[in-house]
């Protein structure tokens, strides 16, 4: 009933001109689900320092200790790249997408958490994140609208995030005045749970999204 390729159901947006591909409605359900995760992401890092001082208050050591620490395990995403693959391979696009924002949300609610110490968990659940979730993203792209037109999506996806994360940005500098992160966590929060829709609905929706065998042979 459905198209295979390699074993894999097709979608039928793989099938379709990059115009149609960038007016469909799955495009930029997917461009809001990324834009949650990444403007926060590139925040969380450019704000860290911040973030520590208004912790570990009145202890410059401990905030130095912990800038360390953040700058060791930040690069260490590479370590959960069989994990990623693994999550690929067994479990499926649905699943990893789910078990990536959890894995955000849970990460937010650590850094909200005043325990300089608790924040090392954060660093980590967020190098396991930030390692599957650009993993993912590259994968869902592919997987839902082909090789052909990935440069032009990935592309406009780009365009997208770097605009919103140029306005983020400001949200430092209110902090400072305020000296409180908690306003911009809370931010953070509420979209990334409501995020969790996304894979929800892919696993809901994802068979009247496949290509059938009746309309390639139509064409």
């Amino acid at each position: 009933m459905f198209v295979f390729e390699d074993g894999v159901v097709v979608f039928a947006l793989s099938r379709l001109p990059v115009r149609a591909q960038l007016k469909s409605l799955l495009f930029w359900q997917f461009v809001a689900f990324a834009m949650v995760s990444v403007i926060f992401s590139n925040f969380y890092i450019s704000s860290q320092e911040l973030r520590l001082k208004l912790i570990a208050v009145d202890d410059a050591a401990e905030v130095a200790l912990l800038l360390r620490i953040f700058t060791f395990v930040l690069p260490t995403s590479f370590l959960w790249a069989p994990v990623v693959g693994w999550l690929l391979d067994a479990r499926g696009l649905v699943t990893t997408l789910l078990v990536v924002q959890v894995s955000f949300v849970v990460k937010i609610i650590l850094q909200m958490i005043p325990v300089p110490r608790l924040q090392i968990l954060a660093f980590v659940v967020y190098a396991f994140w930030r390692a599957c979730f650009y993993t993912v993203l590259i994968a869902l792209i592919v997987r839902i609208f082909g090789f052909r037109t990935f440069g032009t999506l990935y592309g406009v996806l780009a365009i997208v995030l770097g605009v919103v994360n140029f306005v983020i940005y400001g949200f430092a500098e209110l902090a400072v005045v305020l000296q409180s992160f908690l306003l911009f966590d809370l931010l953070e929060l509420v979209p990334s749970v409501l995020a969790l829709a996304f894979p929800v609905y892919m696993a809901k929706r994802s068979q009247s999204m496949w290509l059938r065998r009746d309309d390639v042979e139509k064409r």
